[in-house]
């Protein structure tokens, strides 16, 4: 039996050329922005008699343009199709070897009032940054990309313990990258900043202006990033707010207390993108780093800081550049006040709390030890590479240890037991954090060793 040919002549007229017009209502509707970065991109595959199906550049522009402006332009084609079409929307078929992002916003960018000097920390720049072999790496990758903003690394992350210079790096990247274009948008906050601006701008009804002034600049630099975890909403908006600069090739820089796969809370769709650039982790400074650092800083304050002072500060302050600052900050404020000069006794007199504070850090050697005596192991066994039951909880209690009592980072942890990995590190620590939860008895023994750990300086 030979079927009729369908004849479609009765409906193509009335719905021909749809997303042509879609497009001239959606070009009223919405920001010119937001037009041109993502309606614009969508290419029409098929207009049928009931669906247009539009292909996105790429799933990262799928998926932004489905939770964000699918809605709107279901209700364009159907106010235009009198309800007979719906929208569809797919990716663009692409070669498997090239792989293309979303075209970059382009604009141009608003006049900038002549300032003498850019609005970020005056003394945080390469030049006052003092390089070691613990952050020559980070340097050399922070210098890279404030010199080309979205070409180098993007995103940038760099993690490390409190007070090892992150901070310091985030301002000069927002220096150079000022200096060499003032008229670039840089913006560099707090994520306890973005937080309370989302709150407000969230009490406020203010979304505009929200996404305005974080998603039309060249340079986002956002400190202290693990703030937002466990945060929904403002994981949700930062999510968008990357996604959007990343796309523009818009240069994204961000610090955390640990790695991206190490904060806890934190969406996997966000710790995926933060892996996308180059990750980078800043180490506690070595002794000439540290007395690098205190020479330079007591240069700047005009302070006489004798060899044997510089030597004791530097030796006994391992932990963190801020504390080597606070001894220097005091050392500076008796010289100014009495107008006496410094001397060893002097100093370590002044610093006596701050050097007691300091020394009572408990080194991993120590850890490992009274761990070990406490489950009847030798040292050596917790670095083996053995793992029965016998030796792989203890050595996992004395990671988790290492990882909560001193400043060490995973890597460093993880080199320190006979070279593991910095993910066995992290497993061990997380399964013990979860065990101490469902097992009264491990919790007090973590408390008993942590109580003789900090009770005798190690």
């Amino acid at each position: 039996m030979t079927l009729p040919t369908p004849n479609f002549s009765h409906r193509q007229p009335a719905v021909t050329g749809v997303w042509e017009r879609s497009l001239d209502l959606l070009s009223e509707e919405l920001s010119h922005h937001n037009y041109t970065k993502w309606i614009e991109s969508l290419e029409l595959r098929d207009e049928g008699a009931e669906v247009v199906v539009l292909d996105a550049p790429d799933t990262f522009a799928k998926e932004w343009i489905e939770e964000n402006y699918l809605g709107q332009i279901t209700d364009v084609v159907g106010r235009l199709s009198s309800g007979r079409l719906r929208v569809e929307l797919g990716v663009r078929e692409r070669e498997p070897t090239a792989v293309e992002r979303p075209r970059p916003v382009r604009r141009v960018a608003p006049p900038v009032a002549e300032v003498d000097a850019p609005p970020f920390h005056p003394r945080m720049t390469f030049d006052d940054f003092v390089v070691g072999p613990s952050n020559r790496f980070v340097h050399a990758a922070a210098e890279a990309v404030a010199t080309k903003p979205g070409e180098a690394y993007n995103p940038f992350f760099i993690y490390g313990g409190s007070g090892l210079g992150k901070t310091h790096l985030l301002n000069a990247i927002a220096h150079r990258a000022w200096r060499e274009n003032p008229r670039r948008m840089i913006c560099f906050l707090t994520a306890e900043q973005f937080v309370n601006d989302l709150v407000d701008s969230t009490r406020r009804h203010r979304w505009d202006a929200f996404h305005d002034r974080y998603r039309r600049v060249d340079v986002l630099l956002i400190d202290d990033i693990q703030f937002i975890a466990g945060k929904e909403q403002t994981q949700k908006e930062f999510f968008h707010t990357f996604n959007t600069l990343h796309a523009a090739h818009k240069q994204i820089v961000l610090t955390a207390d640990c790695s991206p796969k190490e904060i806890d809370h934190l969406e996997d769709r966000l710790k995926t993108r933060f892996e996308w650039g180059l990750i980078g982790d800043v180490q506690p400074p070595c002794l000439e780093t540290r007395l690098a650092i205190l020479k330079r800083k007591a240069q700047r304050e005009g302070i006489a800081l004798p060899e044997e002072v510089a030597l004791l500060i530097a030796s006994r302050v391992q932990s963190s550049i801020r504390k080597l600052e606070g001894c220097l900050i005091k050392l500076v404020a008796y010289t100014s006040l009495t107008g006496q000069p410094l001397d060893l006794a002097r100093a370590e007199e002044l610093l006596r709390d701050l050097l007691y504070e300091e020394q009572r850090e408990v080194s991993v050697e120590r850890i490992q030890q009274v761990v070990a005596d406490h489950y009847g192991v030798r040292v050596a066994d917790l670095k083996s590479k053995r793992r029965t039951a016998a030796i792989s909880t203890p050595r996992q209690v004395a990671m988790y240890l290492c990882r909560t009592l001193t400043s060490h980072s995973l890597p460093e942890i993880g080199r320190l037991f006979g070279g593991r990995d910095h993910t066995t590190v992290l497993h061990g620590c997380r399964k013990i954090g979860e065990r101490k939860e469902q097992d009264p008895s491990l919790a007090q023994t973590l408390r008993n060793l942590r109580r003789k750990l900090e009770s005798v300086p190690g």
